[in-house]
């Protein structure tokens, strides 16, 4: 019980204590994650033990922008016309390639299967259509995290697809090299700056290891945009230093953001934060605000930063990385408080999607 005690004292909300306890002569793995104590509040240690949804509940409501991203409608739309479109292309080029004997789809990021199964349909429709009729595609698709591992097998057997798709559990750049290689390839590596779920070294070590030379990938290029805005309501201006814990409330919001947290060095060691402006933003688009009596207003056309190609290995950025320096030129006057940025993702040809502000529905797991 000390060792149990200790661990549970020093561990966070979000993560989870392994720990083995000796029980009458036998030892016993305990595997404890933290949900909410609904009977009297706080935070309970629960064993997961042979029961695996408390570890999905947990992990769903810890990390809060995995609902609201399967409630994005346009994201899972244009993924399931750029997988149906990229099954049919790859289903051909295993068709005329008479070296292959099977359909081999990596989908990197399980989540909750849904990428996995929809290139499972659409290959089976796609080779439906030609001499290998009989032929059921073979999805792998891997997922570090255990909770949505679990999440994603439960989905896939409720949907009768487990026969086509395993699910395995592990980073894809771990594992080990397959003997016949992937002609297509699924990911949803993303987050609100594009690159920070490791998209690039993820595809990097895809195109090394595990695919085919001739295989399709879903998606295929992305693009940064950066405009610089002007607060006309000096809620950023009020900021005094990254190294001062301050606080900011936004029209009386009881919502308080402790800045301190965000900080970080742009050019020559210049101070500055990572703000969440769309919290306040919301749906306005500020990339065509030109109304100084609004609260945030454009300074400059928007300006491609940076893009990406994801379709062979030698148009990936290497693992030495780069840089670029970029000259924006002010189209109004006024005031630059802050840089606005957002990205844009080719899923594949003809099928863009974009978190700049007011092109979709408004919604919130991206944080722009």
């Amino acid at each position: 019980m000390e060792q149990i005690t200790k661990a549970v004292e020093t561990a966070g909300f979000n993560e989870s204590i392994v720990v083995s306890v000796e029980n009458e002569g036998a030892t016993q793995v305990l595997h404890l994650v933290a949900t909410i104590d609904e009977s009297n509040g706080g935070i309970e240690w629960k064993n997961v033990g042979s029961d695996p949804k408390i570890a999905i509940i947990r992990h769903c409501r810890t990390k809060k922008w995995i609902l609201p991203m399967l409630n994005d409608k346009t994201r899972n739309a244009m993924y399931e016309q750029a997988i149906q479109m990229a099954c049919e292309e790859a289903a051909s080029r295993v068709i005329n390639d008479k070296n292959l004997t099977s359909f081999k789809i990596l989908d990197i990021g399980s989540g909750s299967g849904l990428l996995a199964m929809l290139a499972s349909k659409y290959a089976t429709k796609a080779l439906s259509k030609t001499k290998m009729s009989s032929l059921i595609p073979d999805v792998l698709s891997l997922e570090m995290a255990s909770a949505m591992a679990e999440l994603a097998r439960r989905t896939v057997d409720s949907n009768h697809l487990s026969e086509s798709i395993i699910i395995q559990e592990g980073h894809s750049c771990e594992m080990t090299t397959p003997k016949e290689k992937a002609m297509l390839c699924t990911s949803e590596l993303l987050e609100s700056g594009l690159l920070g779920e490791g998209i690039i070294p993820s595809l990097r070590d895809a195109w090394k290891r595990h695919l085919h030379p001739n295989a399709v990938v879903v998606p295929q290029r992305a693009r940064v945009y950066a405009i610089l805005v002007e607060d006309n309501e000096n809620w950023i201006r009020r900021y005094l230093g990254p190294n001062r814990e301050t606080e900011l409330r936004y029209k009386g919001n009881k919502s308080i953001i402790r800045l301190s947290h965000h900080s970080v060095l742009m050019g020559d060691n210049v101070p500055g934060v990572l703000l969440p402006i769309h919290a306040p933003v919301e749906d306005s688009n500020v990339t065509n605000n030109d109304d100084k009596n609004s609260q945030y207003r454009a300074l400059s056309s928007p300006s491609e930063v940076f893009d990406f190609n994801f379709t062979s290995l030698d148009k990936i950025p290497s693992s030495d990385g780069r840089s670029r320096n970029l000259e924006i030129y002010p189209t109004s006057s006024g005031t630059v408080d802050a840089i606005l940025f957002w990205w844009e993702l080719d899923l594949t040809q003809g099928v863009t999607y974009s978190t700049k502000s007011g092109e979709q529905e408004w919604q919130d797991h991206w944080h722009q």
